[in-house]
């Protein structure tokens, strides 16, 4: 391989290697921003209140044998 041409495949692979770093760089900022959402949505979520399911009961103290006696 001449000095020409190894430079011109050189220069080449440079510019592709730009290209898929630009694109790398750009879904990687679609993909912070998609977290960034996310955990706003999430934060939005964890502050609502909603109520327990059916089957969750309270806790409640079961009084003792000797309190329940005459």
């Amino acid at each position: 391989m001449t000095r020409e041409a190894e430079i011109a495949h050189l220069r080449a692979e440079n510019q592709a290697l730009r290209e898929a770093l630009n694109q790398a760089l750009a879904q990687l900022g679609q993909v912070q921003e998609d977290l960034r959402l996310a955990l706003v949505r999430i934060e939005k979520l964890e502050k609502q209140k909603t109520p327990p399911p059916e089957f969750v009961k309270a806790n409640v103290k079961k009084p003792k044998a000797e309190e329940t006696c005459c």
